[in-house]
């Protein structure tokens, strides 16, 4: 497990419903880029607001066109729901599952440590995924160290933004970068992969610079990334992968499309895009 993993978003259509065709397009997008994995149902995806039924059906279209890695999001602020989730994505044939570090209520370590233990009971590869911006909860090193012995897990999404953190663990399990910006710089300090949702639009590009010596990305693709976040996600990718016509800006709520004023400067930003697609012609 390693290389670019793209969180990929779950395209709706105006109903709320699924739009498995624009789904399709993004699987085969991924496919013809090489893109080592997919995340269904992360943060990106929206996987907060799907069903089991749609779960199993994202997952049934990407083992028809996709050939890497499919990891399943399946967080839940409890236990008993992140297991029940993960043993989905077990029992439908997922390669791994991504659990979010339980939010909201702040369990203490050893209470996260005994969820993970119960998630990883499932039988199916665990990724960890520890966010302290979005969980509240930033666990110590010693924490995470205790997390990677447990049987079952294989990996860490690693977003904390700490050094140390990410060259410590990589001598213990296999480490992944959460942040797109900060792909290189993981990947200097051990890193094996990045999930990225830049990928999402610019599969090729990202799996090329994450493969390269670069250490930056050019500034204007660094600008578009940063653009993409202003107002949350994934609304930012939605509406770039809009603009582009490869799916519809509809989200599930509470998420909104962007604003009028973040649609102007993300079109602004993605004008280098324009540019590199007619050199490529």
């Amino acid at each position: 497990m390693e290389g670019v993993y793209t969180a990929i978003v779950t395209p709706f259509k105006q109903d709320g419903s699924i739009d498995a065709d624009a789904f399709i397009r993004l699987l085969k997008l991924q496919h013809e880029a090489g893109i080592n994995g997919i995340v269904i149902g992360g943060t990106t995806g929206e996987g907060w607001s799907l069903s089991e039924a749609e779960v199993t059906l994202l997952h049934e279209l990407a083992r028809l066109h996709f050939s890497g890695k499919i990891i399943i999001g399946t967080s839940d602020i409890s236990t008993k729901g992140a297991v029940a989730k993960t043993q989905h994505a077990k029992n439908i044939g997922a390669d791994a599952a991504l659990v979010v570090v339980p939010y909201y209520n702040f369990p203490n370590e050893e209470g996260i440590i005994a969820h993970y233990k119960a998630v990883a009971e499932t039988g199916i590869p665990i990724m960890v995924y520890h966010h302290p911006k979005r969980t509240g909860i930033k666990l110590s090193l010693e924490c995470l160290e205790r997390l990677c012995l447990i049987e079952g897990v294989v990996a860490v999404k690693e977003t904390s933004g700490d050094e140390g953190y990410i060259r410590a663990l990589s001598k213990k399990v296999v480490i992944f970068s959460g942040d797109d910006l900060d792909m290189k710089r993981a990947k200097n300090l051990g890193a094996k992969g990045v999930i990225s949702v830049v990928s999402n639009i610019l599969p090729a590009e990202t799996k090329e610079f994450f493969a390269t010596d670069e250490r930056f990305f050019p500034q204007d693709f660094s600008e578009f990334v940063e653009e993409l976040f202003k107002e949350g996600n994934p609304a930012g990718i939605k509406e770039a992968l809009k603009l582009k016509k490869r799916c519809d800006n509809f989200l599930r709520l509470p998420l909104l499309p962007l604003t009028q004023a973040a649609r102007k400067q993300l079109r602004e930003k993605m004008g280098f895009l324009d540019y590199k697609e007619t050199a490529n012609k």
